[in-house]
């Protein structure tokens, strides 16, 4: 096995993983670039290179979170209720913005169309702030709303698996600084060390997509790698709804490519 160890969890699992609470979760690390290089998404198809950006707003540093955990274990009943409602204050700031690129492919030939699709040399037009879901279960469920005129739209989504790398890493800083309003040129992503971090993210379904999940990556990911963690999803053990959804849409997969550009 090459992909080293990861947890896999069906949406909204419950009781809540300990590293996707909100005092655990790795939010720092969660900002930055990644790849997309594995999708269930229709949306996917005939495009590559797809670089996605998360660029915080508020969200809570390291050592915040390292306070919640030094309060935990003999506390009284009020100073626990302290402390959740202290949590339940910090997630409800949580806020980050995403922007996505991407290279566009002939859907025919799969050849690369230079200059199509929404290249990183210009502001993208899919572009949202994220807030953790108020009817989510754990610290890694959001609801994102686009800007501009995708403010209408809305989509749920959550993080369901990741490496341990993952909740390890240092984080990455954002190379961009938001500006709502104002045209940016992105930079590229810093890359990483040998062993790649990767994630995996679930969406529900919306008026124009339905529920698919799609594979993060920073770093260098190899196909030998790329095909364990769709094996790894497709055996998912469970009897429930959503286990079995996890399966049928690892079922779906299909690479993203990268090198287009």
């Amino acid at each position: 096995m090459t992909i080293g160890s990861y947890k896999i969890h069906a949406r909204d699992a419950k009781p809540v993983p300990a590293e996707l609470s909100v005092e655990n979760f790795p939010y720092e690390t969660l900002m930055g670039d990644w790849m997309i290089v594995g999708s269930s998404l229709p949306l996917w198809k005939a495009r590559s290179d797809v670089l996605c950006r998360y660029t915080p707003h508020d969200i809570p540093s390291s050592n915040t979170q390292a306070r919640f955990r030094s309060a935990s274990g003999g506390e009284g009943q009020v100073e626990q209720k302290a402390k959740q409602a202290a949590q339940r204050s910090v997630a409800a700031n949580v806020s980050f913005s995403d922007e996505i690129w991407w290279e566009q492919l002939d859907k025919k030939t799969e050849k690369h169309l230079p200059g199509k699709g929404a290249p990183r040399e210009k502001r993208s037009i899919v572009r949202g702030r994220n807030k953790i879901d108020p009817k989510g279960v754990n610290g890694a469920t959001y609801l994102w709303r686009g800007y501009n005129f995708l403010k209408p739209f809305t989509s749920h989504w959550q993080i369901v698996a990741h490496n341990d790398r993952f909740t390890q890493s240092v984080s990455q800083a954002s190379t961009i600084n938001e500006n709502d309003d104002q045209d940016g040129t992105p930079a590229q992503s810093n890359g990483t060390d040998s062993e790649p971090i990767w994630l995996v993210t679930y969406f529900t379904a919306t008026m124009f997509t339905e529920a698919g999940i799609d594979l993060y990556v920073r770093g260098t990911l190899t196909d030998e790698a790329y095909n364990e963690i769709v094996e790894a999803l497709k055996n998912f053990q469970g009897d429930t709804p959503a286990a079995k959804e996890l399966r049928d849409l690892a079922s779906k997969m299909f690479k993203v490519p990268v090198g287009n550009i």
